[in-house]
């Protein structure tokens, strides 16, 4: 039979940490390389031992594998020399300690290093046979003390009372020295390792501070620092754990030699316990010099990359049907909350991209796609939960009659019983899941009429599709103050701004920027006015409107702005030079409009931006340059996002008949007339009173649309376009322009919901 080759498409899968800070998720590139450029320059005369602290899953070894890489982007001659050592690959001590020391010696006598480096590589190599042999034969001699005194008690003629006390001191190198020199008799007859290590110690040797100290100067003499990082310590058992702070406790005396060890502090204070009399935490600081902790991540950017995730999978999905006001209400009252850490992402993420690839595979996706993603937080964070309902089948999609017994409720409440800080979260999740339990818990009741609704949805509520969702086997951005201030500082440059404003643009931070811009607007120097309003000017096309959003600031920063200007004809002249050249119209057009406003309010000239004759000729700029683009770039115009708005202001101050006649050729193809439809709707916003979040809503003053066309023809076109093409946006101002027309004509009613 023939293996199917094809990889699982899974780019998330599991919780591997970062490799590189072009992944860098979280803003934690620059404490990576500032870390690395102070371990990189520590020049002390002892050992500096770093600890890299937090708990499991909040990326230690991300922020590690960082910091490696920028160590090793420094130049090679200041590059400091990188041993990654993990104990957590090796099966107890008996292997880690070799390796640990080889791998340093390694570091030390690496080729491109001086012979002084090889001579202490050769020092650290009898240190390190130093340290392990004194361990071995403490070791042998803890194993067998009492033979060995009573032994030497028969000999000696001391009692073995007598002797306990020196049986104690037989696991120091010092008692091991003694019973060499005073019983060799005694030793001979004992195995050869023994045997060995005796000799050895007879032979005129160096102390073990004489080594230490010659081993101190070669190592002052290293070219370069070496850096030992050792990762997933709190992974080890505490006998482990006691050897790895034993080994940097035996090594921290040295120059050049930098420690960085990353584990969770509670996890290794209990293993140190034993060996530290129940004083971990105390331990832990005689041999840490720097405790760091993890930079604590602001818990939106988590929940934002979590949902960014799971959009992102879902967009994959072929012909999926998404409630995006059902989801946004959902995901903020309660999915959001278990994303503590972008290891909770991303154990998630992988349990849904596996799930969606074998059960999607060669068909559409038929489930419900947010009651899947749902279901698979409950299984990943709240599996008793989850065991629970997928056992309960006929109590969660039975009648919902809206019984209110007490057996019932006693039913619901067990079936969604979990850890009491999680319990209103669980209760939202469930409820929105299978809403007749809802009436089980004391809140809504629902009728069989929403069970055709529910298998119209596919949802996991509906007994027609509940099986299929247990039966497979199968979570707002920023700007730095650094960043902002050097956009601030360099507005100056048109080219260098635009080019930030896209790249802000595509972070999602724009509104952040313009908001921040907005509070120093009187700050911006007005030699920079040309470049400024020419950039206000040009990306206010691409703006959010709405109160509070960033086309307002836009608005309001040129205003200001222009004030600053005293006099008048100046102020004419830079608006006109910026209009001459941008190809955005809509933030001008604003600030036209309200001058208009300001005359008829008959408001003082000192309120008034220009004068009455320079605000006509700036009318008739505007006109010139909107008709130059309807007539050299009629595609553009009608799919700029500020249509509407243009569209009527040159209605106001050209000619309505110009108006119409361009949008007739402009909506000859069906694009067009989407286009000019969705510009023509007035967007408001609807909350339910136990809803979340707000969603969108779409409405037409008929009156007002018809200045630009027969709304009856476009009726009718409409009816016969196949929207499935279009965004969700336009489908929905269609729907609504359908909506308004049957309205009025008095083939619905007003209240009647779309179907």
């Amino acid at each position: 039979m023939a293996q199917n080759t094809e990889a699982t498409p899974i780019s998330a899968f599991a919780d591997a940490p970062i490799q590189s800070s072009v992944r860098d998720r979280l803003n934690r590139a620059g404490f990576a390389r500032n870390l690395a450029k102070t371990l990189s320059g520590w020049g002390g005369e002892h050992s500096l031992v770093v600890a890299l602290t937090a708990p499991w899953g909040h990326g230690k070894t991300s922020i590690k594998n960082m910091v490696v890489e920028a160590i090793r982007d420094q130049p090679s001659d200041r590059q400091p020399m990188v041993v990654q050592f993990n104990p957590w690959r090796w099966a107890g001590t008996d292997q880690m300690a070799p390796k640990f020391y080889s791998e340093i010696h390694k570091a030390i006598g690496a080729a491109e290093l001086s012979k002084t480096s090889r001579g202490a590589a050769d020092a650290w190599r009898r240190w390190a046979d130093r340290l392990q042999n004194t361990a071995e034969a403490g070791d042998w001699i803890s194993k067998n003390t009492s033979q060995i005194v009573a032994a030497f008690a028969l000999l000696s003629g001391f009692t073995v009372a007598q002797l306990e006390k020196l049986a104690n001191a037989l696991v120091s190198i010092v008692a091991v020295t003694v019973l060499l020199v005073f019983v060799p008799s005694l030793l001979r007859g004992l195995s050869a390792f023994l045997a060995s290590r005796a000799a050895k110690l007879l032979r005129a040797v160096p102390t073990i501070e004489e080594e230490r100290d010659h081993l101190r100067g070669l190592m002052q003499s290293l070219p370069k620092p070496i850096i030992v990082i050792i990762d997933d310590i709190d992974r080890l058992s505490d006998g482990e754990v006691q050897f790895v702070f034993q080994s940097v406790k035996a090594n921290c005396d040295f120059p050049n030699l930098i420690f960085l060890l990353l584990y969770s502090r509670k996890r290794v204070e209990v293993a140190l316990s034993p060996i530290a009399g129940n004083a971990g935490a105390e331990y832990l600081e005689k041999i840490v010099q720097v405790s760091i902790a993890v930079p604590r991540v602001e818990r939106f950017r988590i929940e934002q990359i979590a949902l960014d995730e799971i959009e992102k999978i879902l967009r994959k999905i072929p012909n999926l049907s998404f409630d995006s006001r059902r989801w946004q209400n959902l995901f903020i009252g309660a999915l959001r909350k278990y994303f503590k850490s972008l290891r909770d992402v991303y154990r998630l993420i992988g349990a849904i991209e596996l799930s969606v690839y074998m059960f999607a595979q060669g068909r559409n996706f038929e489930l419900n796609a947010i009651d899947f993603i749902a279901l698979e937080v409950l299984k990943q964070f709240e599996p008793n939960v989850y065991d629970r309902l997928s056992a309960n089948r006929d109590f969660l999609v039975g009648d919902a009659n809206g019984t209110r017994n007490e057996e019932r409720q006693k039913v619901a409440e067990a079936l969604i019983k979990t850890d009491e800080v999680r319990q209103d979260q669980v209760s939202e999740i469930v409820e929105d899941l299978f809403p007749t339990i809802s009436s089980a818990l004391g809140g809504v009741s629902y009728g069989s009429d929403f069970y055709g609704q529910w298998n119209k949805e596919l949802r996991v509520c509906s007994r027609q599709y509940f099986e299929r969702y247990f039966s497979m086997s199968i979570p707002t951005f920023d700007l730095s103050t650094s960043e902002f201030e050097s956009f601030f500082g360099g507005l100056g440059d048109y080219d260098l701004s635009m080019d930030r404003l896209r790249a802000y643009s595509a972070q999602k931070v724009v509104g952040v920027l313009f908001s921040r811009l907005d509070d120093r607007k009187k700050d911006i120097p007005i030699e920079y006015a040309p470049q400024v309003l020419r950039l206000l000017f040009n990306i206010g096309d691409d703006l959010e409107t709405g109160f509070l959003a960033p086309f307002m600031n836009a608005w309001r920063i040129t205003y200001w702005y222009l004030r600053k200007e005293r006099h008048v004809a100046t102020r004419e002249d830079l608006f006109k030079e910026a209009l001459s050249k941008a190809t955005g119209l809509s933030v001008a057009s604003a600030i036209l409009r309200q001058e208009d406003e300001a005359r008829s309010e008959a408001k003082s000239d000192g309120e008034l931006l220009f004068s009455d004759s320079g605000l006509q000729d700036l009318r008739v700029l505007w006109l010139a340059r909107l008709r130059e683009v309807a007539a050299d770039r009629a595609s553009d115009l009608i799919t700029n996002p500020k249509l509407g708005r243009l569209l009527h202001f040159w209605s106001l101050w050209g000619a309505e008949e110009e108006v119409r006649s361009w949008i007739s050729m402009a909506t000859v193809s069906e694009r067009g007339l989407i286009s000019l439809i969705s510009a023509l709707a007035s967007e408001v916003s609807e909350q339910g009173i136990d809803e979340a979040v707000s969603h969108r809503k779409f409405e037409y003053r008929l009156s007002d649309v018809a200045k630009f066309g027969d709304v009856d023809v476009w009726y009718s076109r409409l009816r016969e376009i196949d929207l499935s093409s279009y965004d969700e946006r336009e489908q929905k101002c269609v729907a609504a322009f359908l909506r308004a027309i049957d309205v009025r004509d008095g083939r619905r009613s007003d209240y009647e919901m779309d179907g």
